[in-house]
């Protein structure tokens, strides 16, 4: 994404973010008043509904974004939770001295950072008086839109523990809001956080590779979706998956009078804007499906070849050093005691990087092919009107390849084995309708941000979780139990097949829970009929949530407490070999 001018107030506000010195240590915070209006705009449909609500926000900082946010949506009250308010004070006080202020700075004397999230302390405080809490259990699963958490839980450098301060802050919403408890006690609440850049994958993923547990417990109980974030990073997916996803969300986009600045599109986005304005719909759709065995995940490397390729076409740099300038045949021989220009060694090493991976992902795309026939007949016989016979026939022809191919995977090198099951799964998830990936079913395309617009000069995401009313798949307290500690099983190892996962936390478990869950052997809802080739890493929300109900009645399977001991040890042991 091209770099963006930056406004003269952006950098005042630097400015005095810079005479702070170090006592802010490594927080993150917007300074851009363009980008602050553009997500505003951005959100507008969704922010009509919290008109005159409650917002609570947290770390605040110098409070542009929080302004911003303010004037636009005129809350009843905005409680201002800032645990650094000797540093930040200057910002905020103008906020709260103005007149008919609706800010209130919260006193957090003698508060952890687990009471930010505790409701009894606001209460306490007289902070939210218009807000009624349950203290045993709001079993409400109407969205409470008189409230609303605003958050920024960027810090630059990595917390000391081996889970990120945003990843543990939002997996404690999200317990709340599964629970009904805390702040989610009067109805689930909404929440958009700024975190870094960096960490935001494990919540809205954009390949099946960072498909972790924290997306599943998300997925579980709210959407989560991108409304800001860095869009120059390269995503490792292939490219006709992600222009794909970028046609069917740019046309939902249209459909709900959506808009994102022309400046702030991602690259994907703009090859289908530029696309549909001069193709028809019908030709912009071929793009998206074509089936090109060279359509290779797109690299780092991949625009500087292009680029490379181009420039020594038009002659703007020549093939030894001292040559003439201008078109050169691409393999003459170079002459004795001449050397290429380092323009062109460069070109030469891109041109053979470029080839090497066309041709290996050619050698994949047989066997990605024999495992797209085969997960075309498991469909087929899964919903086709055969009779008896004629299904027979189909599911031994099935169990055939079904052996060939295992047969195959043993002789196959394991390197290639693992990206041919990577490319697959991708291709997988997003075929499946809907979308695996909630990437794949976001409603816009995100704005794109760059590292100026944020003091200390890092990107940062912006992230709405917004409860899913009603839930899809509810679960009782137990259940949700049982859910955290099996995905945190499964997913520790998500390119296992579910069969290899289920024995490794229990022997015996695959043949006695897989039975149990239909939809893992159902090609309609994402299964496969062979569940050695069905991996953890595309396990829809309905699979997990029946795997955990099938252990939950096990009768002769570990109990809670002895998989949680298990995890337990587990966790031990890897800090050990740490």
């Amino acid at each position: 994404m091209p770099q963006r001018a930056i406004s003269e107030a952006s950098k005042l506000l630097k400015g005095k973010l810079v005479a702070l010195g170090r006592g802010q240590g490594t927080r993150v915070h917007v300074v851009s008043p363009d980008l602050c209006d553009d997500i505003l705009q951005h959100l507008a449909p969704t922010l009509k509904q919290y008109r005159n609500c409650d917002i609570i926000d947290i770390s605040p900082g110098p409070a542009l974004w929080s302004s911003k946010f303010h004037d636009y949506v005129k809350p009843r009250r905005h409680i201002l939770v800032e645990p650094r308010k000797d540093l930040y004070l200057p910002f905020l006080q103008p906020m709260l001295d103005a007149p008919d202020s609706r800010y209130h700075l919260a006193d957090l004397t003698g508060w952890s950072i687990a009471d930010i999230w505790r409701p009894k302390r606001y209460l306490d405080a007289g902070l939210l008086p218009d807000q009624k809490f349950n203290a045993e259990h709001g079993g409400i699963d109407v969205p409470n839109r008189s409230l609303l958490i605003l958050a920024n839980m960027a810090m630059i450098k990595k917390s000391t523990g081996r889970v990120q301060d945003s990843h543990k802050q939002i997996l404690e919403f999200i317990r709340a809001l599964q629970g009904g408890t805390d702040l989610h006690s009067n109805g689930p609440v909404r929440m958009l956080m700024w975190m870094r850049d960096a960490v935001k994958s494990p919540f809205v993923p954009r390949t099946v590779q960072h498909r972790r547990r924290l997306t599943v417990l998300t997925e579980m109980s709210c959407d989560a979706e991108e409304v800001a974030g860095d869009e120059s990073r390269v995503i490792n997916r292939e490219h006709r998956l992600d222009f794909d996803s970028s046609l069917r969300t740019m046309k939902r986009m249209e459909e709900q009078g959506i808009r994102v600045p022309p400046s702030r599109l991602g690259k994907i986005a703009c090859e289908v804007r530029d696309a549909s304005s001069r193709l028809s719909s019908k030709d912009v759709e071929k793009l998206s499906i074509a089936d090109d065995p060279t359509n290779e995940v797109l690299r780092d490397w991949h625009q500087e070849w292009r680029e490379l390729e181009q420039a020594f076409e038009i002659g703007k740099f020549s093939q030894i050093v001292g040559g003439p300038p201008g078109i050169a045949k691409r393999h003459a021989r170079k002459p004795s005691g001449a050397k290429y220009s380092p323009e062109y060694e460069r070109l030469r090493s891109l041109q053979h990087q470029e080839t090497f991976q066309r041709k290996r992902k050619l050698a994949l795309e047989d066997v990605l092919r024999e495992v797209e026939k085969m997960d075309a007949m498991d469909l087929e016989i899964s919903q086709a009107d055969l009779d008896e016979t004629q299904r027979q026939s189909k599911l031994e022809e099935l169990d055939r390849r079904i052996s060939q191919y295992k047969v195959f995977q043993e002789k196959f090198p394991s390197s290639k084995l693992l990206q041919c099951n990577f490319i697959s799964d991708n291709r997988k998830a997003s075929e499946q309708r809907p979308p695996l990936l909630q990437w794949d079913n976001r409603s816009a395309e995100p704005i794109g941000v760059t590292k100026d617009e944020f003091y200390l000069q890092q990107p940062l995401a912006l992230l709405d979780f917004q409860p899913k009313s009603p839930r899809q798949f509810q679960l009782t307290p137990i259940q949700w139990q049982y859910l955290e500690v099996i995905t945190e099983y499964l997913f520790g190892a998500p390119g296992h097949s579910i069969v290899t996962a289920l024995n490794a936390i229990a022997p015996g478990a695959a043949d006695a829970i897989i039975p149990q869950v239909p939809a893992l052997q159902d090609p309609r809802k994402g299964g496969r009929r062979d569940s050695e080739q069905l991996r953890v890493r595309v396990l829809t929300l309905e699979m997990l949530r029946g795997i955990v109900l099938a252990f939950e009645e096990w009768p002769f399977g570990p109990s809670l407490v002895e998989l949680q001991r298990g995890i337990r040890m587990d966790s031990r042991g890897s800090h050990d070999s740490d």
